[in-house]
C-alpha cells in the first residue's frame, strides 16, 4: 500500500505531480497561491493520465495526503531534504532548516533531482520547527 489517496475535485487547471491545498469549498483542492501560500493537502498524483483541465466541477483527480508520491521539484534538490512549496506552480523545493526556522512541509525526498525531474517524495504534511 502506497498511503492514503483521495479524490478531490479541483478548481483550477492542475499538472500530476504539483502540489495541491485545500480548495475554497470542502471537497476541493487548488493550486498554491502566492509563495506556497495555503492549507496543504497532498501531492496530484504523477500517476495520473496528464494534466487535469477543468471542463467541469464534477470532475476529480487523485491526491496523495500521505505516502510515497512521485513529485516535479522547481530546481536541484538533494536526498533526504525537506520539501517545500514556493509559488503558484506547486513546484517543489528543498529546504534544509536552520536553527530557529519553522516552515510547513510536503514531506521529504528519498532522491535527488534536477529541476523538472520526478523525484520520489515521501508525503508527510507537518510543521517543522528547529529550536534557536
Amino acid at each position: 500500500m502506497n498511503g492514503y489517496i483521495r479524490s478531490l475535485k479541483y478548481e483550477c487547471d492542475l499538472n500530476p505531480g504539483q502540489a495541491v491545498v485545500f480548495g475554497s469549498e470542502e471537497g476541493f483542492v487548488g493550486a498554491p497561491g502566492a509563495g506556497g501560500a495555503g492549507l496543504p493537502a497532498g501531492i496530484y498524483s504523477a500517476l495520473d493520465n496528464g494534466k487535469a483541465v477543468r471542463p467541469n466541477t464534477e470532475e476529480a483527480v487523485p491526491v496523495t495526503m500521505s505516502g510515497l508520491a512521485k513529485v516535479v521539484v522547481k530546481e536541484s534538490v538533494d536526498y533526504g531534504q525537506f520539501a517545500v512549496a514556493t509559488d503558484e506552480s506547486g513546484e517543489l523545493s528543498g529546504w534544509t532548516p536552520a536553527a530557529g526556522e519553522s516552515r510547513v512541509v510536503y514531506g521529504m525526498f528519498l532522491e535527488g533531482g534536477a529541476a523538472g525531474e520526478f523525484v520520489d517524495l515521501l508525503v508527510n504534511i507537518q510543521r517543522v520547527t528547529v529550536p534557536a
